[in-house]
């Protein structure tokens, strides 16, 4: 039996006015070891993350037991403190507990971790806190940086990355401190499949490379086409379930994504369609529609046309712009050459609040569209800016609330027309928030900071107040990153329905599940970006784009 590096006994945790979270759980790392702990969202896994990371949320919070760290080669057992820390805290988390002399590497899923802004400047901040000399610095940086294929991007300006490759950054930075005891919360969620399996071969050669290297990997689900690496062959498989970890058999716990008969789905769209599509005007229409950053040789090119109805996969290795595309859609970069128009308007001659109008847009960060204290207040504010722009608001009554029935909902007629008189306008808004609070299933934490949500509660609230007021395009950038199977399927079947009333969908994903689900539909299609290129005027049917 290796030594152990970390044991956590009769850990719990529970947020304020908050069930428990974490139920007098127990968990041994062992040095050398590979685990791998599988949850569903809102299971606790970020929580746990934190705190064998010994990284605090920054919220208040309650954690009781006992976590014995180890300092030494000795190890760490209950009842001996040679060798270990032995930490015990009863405690609003309010401010870190001291840090424990194993250096412990924790690399999360959201892509908010950086400190300066530049690669270099980021791989260098942990060990010159460390006191690392400038030359074993620069030996460091060059290795980490080779190992996640991202050398010539030493000098680049991280915001300017995309997704994918701000990962990969962000775990150089954490390799660079050369930790003993590797954490990883979904840290490879937006990268596509090329970049995921050369990660997980860098984290198998790191297993290889020290005998003292011990990896734990906190995921929702492991995709199918990523199941033959070899990396899997190593791992000890836990499951994290009612505040309890058990073991569990690998690959057995997600169920397969539920598809709608096509025949119906057909029917049912053409049925909920009162447009003539001869005369429509597309939802986008782009035409050699370039743009770039400043100071960067990196631009994009697109042609392709999208109507009303249809939804397009945007897909294409890490880097290859599909983000920056998606900038210049919604006007955070400039147009430089071609056309583009939303629709029938000149992207180019909209004003801010009219784009806003015209489209939904839901960014790779789940935190970033929020603005207000509370998920009621959220909600109001999406019914507010429907209202005030003329629009009434989407709506929905669920059969269950999401997260209990794989995304199932039924439409309702739309809401009738907002009258003056002020007492039925607040009686039409108090219902519309309360419907939606229990279409997320949020009705008991209404009054809930919405940064505190789990992440399949926060991306549901997302695209609800991006489709509130009815756009006619919405654009979603990896929005199923880091959720589980099952909560990952409840949003796609949501933009399905959105996309069954008219909304044009730009889904930008490397997510199977996204695939899986629009194979055998034919108003779901691919564009491909390719080194900034995006050529789909003619668009393929994602049945015959299975390659990727």
């Amino acid at each position: 039996m290796n030594k152990p590096l970390l044991r956590l006994s009769q850990v719990s945790f529970s947020y304020p006015d908050a069930p428990c979270l974490l139920k007098e759980l127990d968990l041994t790392i062992e040095q050398g070891s590979f685990t791998v702990i599988l949850g569903e969202s809102g299971s606790g896994k970020s929580t746990l993350s934190r705190i064998m990371a010994q990284v605090m949320p920054e919220h208040e919070g309650r954690l009781d037991g006992n976590v014995y760290v180890n300092n030494e080669a000795d190890g760490c057992s209950e009842g001996d403190d040679k060798g270990s820390e032995h930490i015990h805290r009863t405690l609003s988390l309010q401010a870190p507990i001291s840090a424990p002399s194993l250096l412990v590497g924790h690399m999360g899923g959201e892509l908010s971790s950086f400190v300066i802004g530049v690669v270099e400047d980021e791989l260098a901040f942990g060990p010159a806190n460390l006191g690392v000399g400038i030359s074993e610095i620069e030996r460091r940086m060059e290795k980490e940086l080779k190992r996640m294929d991202m050398l010539d991007y030493r000098l680049s300006v991280v915001e300017q990355l995309s997704g994918g490759q701000q990962q990969k950054i962000a775990a150089s930075s954490v390799w660079t401190m050369e930790p003993q005891l590797l954490i990883m919360d979904d840290a490879w969620s937006h990268l596509d499949r090329d970049a995921k399996q050369m990660f997980a071969d860098a984290l198998l050669r790191w297993l290889e490379e020290s005998p003292r290297h011990t990896l734990v990997m906190i995921l929702p689900r492991v995709e199918h086409r990523d199941r033959i690496h070899p990396l899997w062959v190593r791992a000890s498989w836990l499951q994290l379930q009612q505040g309890q970890l058990r073991s569990t058999i690998p690959f057995e716990l997600a169920s397969s994504l539920p598809i709608t008969n096509v025949s119906d789905g057909e029917s049912k769209d053409k049925k909920n369609r009162n447009f003539d599509m001869r005369l429509q005007v597309p939802a986008i229409k782009l035409e050699d529609a370039g743009t770039g950053y400043p100071d960067l040789s990196f631009g994009i090119q697109a042609d392709g046309i999208l109507m009303p109805g249809e939804a397009v996969l945007l897909q294409g290795e890490n880097g290859s712009g599909k983000t920056t595309l998606l900038h210049l859609i919604t006007q955070s970069l400039p147009l430089q050459h071609g056309t583009a128009s939303i629709a029938g308007h000149s992207l180019s001659k909209l004003k801010s609040h009219e784009l806003a109008r015209l489209i939904g847009y839901v960014p790779q960060s789940s935190y970033a569209m929020f603005l207000y204290d509370t998920v009621q207040q959220e909600l109001e504010f999406a019914y507010d800016s429907a209202i005030s722009i003329g629009r009434n608001p989407f709506k929905l009554i669920p059969a269950k609330p999401l997260n209990e029935n794989d995304g199932r909902v039924e439409q309702v007629d739309p809401m009738p027309m907002i009258q003056s008189n002020q007492g039925n306008q607040e009686r039409l808004r108090t219902g519309w928030v309360e419907d939606h609070l229990k279409l997320l299933g949020l009705t008991q934490q209404a009054q809930d900071n919405p940064q505190e949500l789990p992440a399949a509660d926060r991306r549901m609230l997302n695209v609800i107040i991006a489709t509130a007021h009815r756009p006619g395009l919405l654009i979603l950038d990896e929005p199923t990153a880091g959720l589980d199977e099952r909560s990952a399927s409840a949003l796609i079947h949501y933009c399905e329905l959105l996309r069954q009333q008219g909304t044009a969908l730009i889904v930008a994903t490397h997510d199977e599940l996204w695939d899986c689900f629009a194979q055998e539909r034919t108003n779901w299609q691919v564009w491909m970006m390719n080194n900034g290129n995006l050529h789909s005027s003619k668009h393929e049917n994602v049945k015959r784009d299975k390659k990727n």
